[in-house]
């Protein structure tokens, strides 16, 4: 890439700089017209002058609240010194040498529709469905395909003619190993507070936007300067952070900023109830691929239902308020609001779990916040926060205060990407921990008694509305569509509205009722019985009518009922426990399970025992199991299907010893569709001296999020994988495969030792390893395999004695498989002792992996990685 700059230019934005600042420093607080003027002129000269995040952060020592509030006039000399580092570095380069170079070309009628919505959102004073505009992107090296549109809901993100926000989809690859991101100047991400914020979440163990970067950015050879790059929340960011989740979800949406933003329309704000937390739900993805699939229909069904009916079981209680008390903590809840929260699904908890985005400048928390965000509230009206709760949290953020130096980590962070931004000499963080400490009895009266007394009904409504804005609202109602044939319809308005029918194609149904008039989170709906059964989405329509304006509705997708997805008739009331000591329950004999069961205490299966499970009956232990069976009296667990799932609490642990396992398969029931015939999460496992064997199952033995420890294990005839390890930890040892249609061994986000493995007749790949898996294996034989051993997307693996024999296709493979893991994906081979009769090549290694194989380091091959899956020896 050609780098475009001359002293002509810089001299240029010198003169423009300084005279922008003299005259900026007396007039800043005049006209806002003027201000926004100079604030933009002033943002056109980080093009050049790269070094500072952004004009009030030459100010900021820690104490700026807010853009230029809080400025005194002891900040005005540091400013000025840091003034003139950014002129004179400014002159030496216009870019960070640090980072990496994105460069966008946008088509010049494609870019006049971005700046079309521009104008169009500084008129209406919000950014409100701006559009997709194709264009190309290259980090200097490939280019590719992707859409463009202009991001960001508040005037922050676009009031300046460059440096603007905008969302970037890559539609044939990644670029740094994104996709899906957005692009902002530092001060619209709230460099460098929101960041650090993100941080510390993050390594508390939350989910948080901590993978922000920054990069030298230019638009069509025209220089930006350096831009904040933040990918998108969608499941690759969850799958990257080491979690096993399902969906990312958004409570609430953004249409009613069209309302709050709009002067001529804010009367509305209200009055019309279109983005209400208690009735809106998006999740990312596909909507085709989402309510295809059996499974995230009824979990959306679920989580929707839930919110709807304000059930706060809904939420993982410990992690919302671990999110709350770090808020507190930083002095402000910006990041809790749903309009800057995210949730992802915990499929073996039920539960949904916080991610934090957009966080503010850290302040002072004496005065503590007036209210609470809408899902924080209906979490403690139910359930008020208690001492241990609370002290619990605010504990862990306090003993993170006191081993990590937050000024130190801050100021470092900027002068690694702005080194002329002041140095921060103040943080309240420290005094905020002390002060929510001190005063915990007060706090805890204060989040419970604003959870306790919030009255959602309580707005002004003074305002009448007019029929000028009653026809200028998109709809009057929101459609939900069951597949029950039940169909409710909520009223978003403050006043009534009348339904007169219901309509799908040619089918009419006759309602002519009123809904009573809305208020905030409680809207209330009418409850129509109809023979409209099963998915009808995006088909249903309810016409509305106020003063004589009709609106016409549709649903959405269509749900499952709540008490379809819960319902009791899966589950048996049978006591199958022979005893009950100490709340542990004792199995033993045999046992005889026609329908699922639940086990909600510890369970202990006694040695000799046979449980045998019938079609679609599930075994789930909430809370642990014992399987004590001995070499002379193994336990049996067998079935005509049926499955079983076992779930550890974080200090749990589940042991099974001498069980065979035979003919199992994966949980038909709602909300547990787990992919293994023998399921395990959380906590520690122990497994040894066991068989597992045939099944109709995507694992024959799937872990998730544990540590574990097995060894002495068969898998034998498996329709699929065998053995399947998310985000595990632990030994394995002394394992024998044998007649595997898929995956021997599959390892994801893993860090295990494994030794004296045998593989035999495996259809697809002996060992797998990716996402991040960090793998040292010892005395391998694989023989009559596919594929030997892959090694995949940022993991690490060492093996050492491996043996080869009659191999279908490669030994062994390094590459690529999600380009947004990034880091280093290596293989290193100590001793591989034989290859005998390897039909494919010995290695195939693609670009950016590592292979060494005794020492030899493997040639770069040409893979096709995507044609492998789809249409190679990898497709299922």
């Amino acid at each position: 890439m050609i780098k475009k700059n001359s002293y002509k230019s810089k001299k240029k934005n010198f003169l423009l700089f300084c005279f922008l600042f003299c005259i900026g420093l007396v007039l800043l607080v005049t006209t806002k017209n003027f201000r926004v003027f100079i604030k933009s002129e002033i943002e056109s000269t980080q093009q050049h002058f790269v070094t500072y995040s952004g004009f009030v952060r030459l100010f900021d020592a820690g104490e700026i609240t807010t853009n230029f509030k809080g400025i005194k006039s002891k900040d005005i000399l540091p400013a000025i010194k840091q003034i003139f580092h950014v002129i004179y570095d400014g002159f030496i380069n216009d870019s960070n040498e640090n980072l990496a170079d994105i460069s966008l070309f946008i088509k010049f009628k494609n870019l006049n529709k971005i700046y079309s919505d521009r104008d169009k959102a500084l008129a209406n004073n919000v950014n409100f469905k701006s559009r997709y505009v194709s264009c190309k992107i290259s980090d200097g090296v490939v280019i590719y395909k992707c859409k463009v549109k202009l991001k960001g809901d508040m005037r922050s993100h676009w009031f300046s003619k460059t440096r603007f926000s905008m969302r970037v989809k890559i539609q044939d690859g990644y670029i740094n190993g994104l996709k899906d991101f957005s692009v902002h100047k530092a001060l619209s991400r709230q460099f460098p507070y929101d960041q650090i914020f993100h941080k510390i979440n993050t390594e508390l163990g939350g989910l948080s936007s901590s993978d922000q970067s920054f990069v030298n950015f230019r638009v069509n050879e025209k220089n930006w300067g350096v831009m904040n790059i933040e990918p998108t929340i969608n499941k690759e960011f969850v799958e990257k952070n080491n979690i096993k989740r399902t969906g990312v979800f958004r409570i609430s949406n953004q249409e009613n900023w069209k309302y709050r933003l709009d002067p001529k329309l804010e009367n509305l704000t209200n009055h019309h109830f279109i983005s209400d937390p208690t009735i809106i739900l998006s999740q990312r993805g596909s909507d085709k691929k989402i309510m295809g699939d059996k499974n995230l229909r009824e979990i959306y069904s679920f989580i929707y239902q839930s919110i709807n009916l304000k059930d706060s079981k809904i939420f993982e209680r410990s992690k919302m308020i671990d999110s709350l008390i770090l808020a507190l903590s930083w002095g402000d809840l910006h990041t809790l609001y749903n309009s800057n929260s995210y949730y992802t699904w915990n499929s073996y908890s039920h539960k949904l779990e916080p991610i934090l985005t957009d966080q503010r400048t850290w302040k002072n928390i004496s005065a503590f916040p007036n209210r609470l965000p809408f899902e924080y509230s209906i979490l403690f009206k139910d359930s008020p926060i208690n001492k241990k709760e609370y002290l619990q949290s605010l504990n862990k953020v306090d003993r993170y205060i006191n081993k990590n130096d937050l000024l130190s980590i801050t100021n470092n962070y900027k002068t690694f990407y702005f080194p002329n931004d002041r140095i921060f000499e103040v943080s309240p963080v420290k005094q905020n921990v002390e002060y929510l400490k001190k005063n915990y009895k007060k706090i805890i009266f204060l989040i419970n008694n604003l959870s306790k007394n919030r009255n959602f009904d309580k707005i002004n409504l003074e305002h009448e509305l007019e029929d000028n804005e009653i026809k200028s609202l998109k709809k009057f109602v929101k459609v939900v569509h069951y597949t029950n044939g039940k169909v409710h319809i909520f009223n978003l308005l403050s006043k009534p509205v009348f339904i007169s029918e219901i309509n799908y194609k040619d089918e009419k149904v006759e309602v002519n009722k009123f809904i009573q008039a809305s208020r905030k989170n409680n809207i209330n709906k009418i409850e129509i019985f109809t023979n409209l059964k099963g998915k009808r989405d995006k088909q249903i329509e309810v016409i509305s009518s106020i003063n004589n304006i009709k609106k016409i509705s549709k649903n959405n997708f269509s749900l499952i009922n709540i008490n379809t997805i819960k319902n009791k008739k899966y589950f048996t009331k049978k006591n199958y426990c022979k005893e009950n000591i100490e709340n542990v329950c004792f199995i033993k004999g045999n046992n005889f399970f026609k329908r699922s069961i639940i086990f909600n205490q510890p369970v202990v299966i006694h040695k000799g025992s046979t449980l045998t499970l019938m079609e679609n009956s599930h075994l789930y232990f909430k809370s642990s199991v014992k399987m004590d069976g001995n070499e002379e009296l193994p336990i049996s667990i067998s079935g005509n299907g049926g499955s079983i799932s076992i779930f550890n609490k974080s200090n749990s642990k589940s042991s099974i010893n001498y069980v065979n396992f035979s003919n199992l398969s994966t949980p038909s029931i709602p909300l547990m569709r787990y992919t293994g015939s023998i399921n395990g999460y959380g906590g520690k496992f122990e497994i040894k001296n066991s068989n597992f064997e045939g099944g109709n199952a995507e694992d024959q033995l799937n872990i998730v999020n544990a540590e574990i420890n097995f060894s002495n294990l068969n898998f034998i005839n498996a329709k699929s994988d065998a053995l399947d390890c998310d985000f595990c930890n632990g030994f394995v040892s002394n394992l024998k495969f044998n007649n595997i249609a898929g995956d021997a061994i599959d390892l994801s986000g893993s860090n295990l030792k494994i030794s004296n493995i045998l593989i035999n007749l495996v259809g697809d790949k002996g060992i797998s390893m990716g996402e991040a898996s960090s793998v040292k294996l010892k005395n391998i034989l694989i023989k009559n395999t596919s594929t030997g051993v892959a090694v995949k997307d940022t993991s690490i693996v060492e093996i050492e004695d491996i043996g080869m024999e009659d191999i279908s296709n490669d030994a062994f493979m390094t590459y690529i498989k999600k380009p947004f893991f990034k880091g280093d994906t290596s293989l290193k081979v100590i001793n591989l002792s034989k290859a005998v009769n390897i039909k494919g090549s010995l290695c195939t290694r693609t670009k950016n992996t590592y292979a060494e194989i005794n020492g030899d380091i493997c040639k770069i091959s040409n893979l096709n990685v995507k044609a492998l899956y789809q249409l190679g020896s990898m497709k299922k």
